[in-house]
């Protein structure tokens, strides 16, 4: 229904489609997923208009919480930004870490230069605590 809204070119339609297929997501035993799938047809569907002031925020918060997750979604907003001609902000935030995009698309977090007094050099090994 989101799509048939869409090609009617009845935004608000789509995005209410939208709005209620993320409700049920939510509902289902596999909501991550679905969640997931009804956003990046959310963002799919804002990135046809370049000047929506909800598309950057949408992108950021998409990177933000399923990048580590799913590192292909960061490309796939790439990609799908290219496709409409357009970038995303020099500077955005994956997974809570602050990192540039290069020309060629890829992200790339901030170096620190220093440690910060509290880190430690302790090697994570699965099923230690």
């Amino acid at each position: 229904l989101c799509e048939l809204a869409r090609d009617r070119n009845d935004r608000a339609a789509a995005f209410e489609w939208i709005r209620q297929g993320k409700e049920y997501a939510a509902t289902t035993e596999d909501a991550f997923t679905q969640t997931v799938r009804w956003e990046v047809r959310e963002l799919s569907l804002r990135v046809e208009n370049p000047d929506d002031p909800e598309l950057m925020p949408l992108a950021q918060q998409m990177l933000d919480r399923y990048a580590k997750k799913i590192p292909q979604l960061a490309e796939h907003v790439q990609m799908v930004f290219e496709a409409y001609g357009l970038q995303l902000p020099e500077r955005i935030e994956v997974g809570g870490v602050s990192g540039q995009v290069s020309s060629g698309g890829l992200w790339t977090p901030e170096a620190t230069s220093e440690p910060t007094e509290n880190a430690t050099r302790k090697l994570w090994v699965p099923g230690e605590d």
